[in-house]
């Protein structure tokens, strides 16, 4: 083939003969899917669906770790209460117990005042004993009427 002037050469021309020609793709209706192109859609709408399940996954623990957090905050005043309570308590024990320490050390004077008291009173009734006289002649009970009016 000789070319001549004015004439342009077209894509069949110009194929060697040493080289197969280049293979150009099929172009592919819109509309038509293949079988990898199900499966990617397919793959594609588990993945979406797996997303769902852990967003709504996440909705739930979220909300389960508001409880828990309330919860928690509840405990946590429930305690201080408490340990404002056992504080108190302590206080109160505290002041209790030297409170009977006091009352122990004042029974235990008022104890020897009572003994104390107590061997007076016998020593007092032996010397009015000894300081009685019995006058011969003198009833007794005129004696003690006279005794108790003069007191």
């Amino acid at each position: 083939m000789a070319v001549q002037k004015g004439w342009k050469l077209t894509s069949e021309e110009l194929v060697s003969p040493s080289k197969p020609p280049a293979p150009q793709k099929k172009s592919k209706p819109d509309n038509v899917m293949t079988a990898g192109a199900h499966a990617e859609d397919a793959s594609n709408a588990a993945i979406l669906a797996a997303i769902g399940t852990l967003q709504n996954m996440m909705q739930d623990f979220t909300e389960e770790l508001k409880q828990n957090t309330l919860t928690i905050a509840n405990i946590a005043k429930a305690v201080e209460f408490n340990s404002a309570e056992i504080k108190d308590c302590k206080e109160q024990c505290q002041k209790l117990h030297a409170e009977v320490k006091q009352l122990k050390e004042e029974n235990t004077v008022l104890e020897k005042r009572v003994a104390e008291v107590g061997k007076r009173a016998v020593e007092l009734e032996r010397y009015k004993i000894r300081w009685n006289l019995r006058l011969n002649g003198l009833q007794e009970e005129k004696r003690r009427k006279h005794t108790t009016n003069h007191l």
